[in-house]
């Protein structure tokens, strides 16, 4: 038995995963997977509002990101294989891995908040900023940087999160120590495809799909029984 941890870098953000393994031959485990990954769109730009126009009491706002509608999360629920292609040739402690899984994933849409200028408080003494999530009905102030203060804390919008099933499939090769060794560690490299039924909207101005698609490498520690 062998059970570990993976710290993932990916081309659309970071993720975490927990592999148990369960041994079969000198070339081949079984494992079931469980990971999380938070999703980022490649246009998303953190950025502030400095503009004197809009004072504040608050010195330190928080950025925000200009168009982005969701918070994205996916949890991965997978069985697969890794077989052992071929030892080192130069150590006998590491071989060379293929591992394959698929199964069930999960996406988390967790609706994100800006506070936006309230533009009836103009002519007060106070402005007034309200808390909202993207509707198309309020573009002309959610897509414009003039009256967007910061984004909101993270917590806002928990209670509204969607979960959307669907499907994914995975593929790596990694360079890890050798089946006889208790100590797991190793660094790969793969792709992650996961595949829903609607479309998984990331930001406003930007076309979403069915469907993501992740490059990564990734580093493993864990232990053998």
């Amino acid at each position: 038995h062998g059970i570990s941890l993976k710290g993932e870098l990916s081309t659309q953000g970071w993720g975490l995963k927990t592999n148990y393994y369960l041994n079969k031959s000198n070339s081949k485990n079984h494992l079931f997977s469980f990971s999380f990954a938070e999703i980022k769109h490649e246009k998303e730009i953190s950025q502030k509002n400095n503009s004197n126009l809009i004072h504040s009491n608050k010195k330190n706002r928080n950025s925000y990101i200009f168009g982005k509608i969701n918070n994205v999360y996916i949890l991965n629920f997978g069985l697969g294989k890794e077989v052992v292609l071929f030892p080192l040739v130069f150590s006998s402690q590491n071989e060379v891995k293929i591992t394959y899984q698929g199964g069930l994933s999960v996406c988390l849409l967790k609706p994100y908040y800006l506070k936006i200028l309230d533009p009836s408080s103009f002519n007060n003494e106070t402005l007034k900023f309200n808390s909202v999530k993207y509707d198309e009905t309020l573009d002309n102030y959610f897509l414009n940087s003039f009256y967007i203060l910061e984004s909101d804390k993270w917590i806002k919008g928990v209670n509204e999160t969607k979960l959307v099933p669907g499907l994914f499939a995975d593929i790596s090769a990694q360079l890890g120590s050798s089946n006889n060794n208790k100590i797991i560690k190793g660094a790969s490299t793969g792709i992650n495809c996961s595949i829903f039924p609607k479309r998984i909207p990331i930001m406003a101005l930007q076309k979403s799909y069915f469907f993501q698609i992740q490059c990564y490498i990734s580093f493993e520690l864990g232990w053998r029984w």
